[in-house]
């Protein structure tokens, strides 16, 4: 599997679970607090798996990886 970098990430090496580009946290807030949603609400949209990614922890915390500001993919 790879990691976002193109580096691959083998069986046992320590990775993330990345979020996809568009559904990085920051971007899902904003959304939240826009659509007035509730917690519950919130919590089930973040524990979406299809918005997240297997990534190394170099890639993902450097946020090198992460789309632009204005592509967000929450309504």
């Amino acid at each position: 599997m790879l990691s976002p970098s193109g580096d691959i990430i083998k069986a046992g090496d320590d990775w993330h679970m990345g979020h996809k580009p568009g559904y990085e946290f920051r971007k899902h807030q904003k959304s939240a607090e826009r659509r007035g949603i509730t917690r519950k609400q919130f919590l089930d949209e973040y524990n979406n798996p299809d918005h997240y990614r297997p990534e190394l922890p170099k890639d993902n915390l450097s946020h090198k990886h992460e789309a632009p500001e204005d592509l967000d993919f929450y309504p």
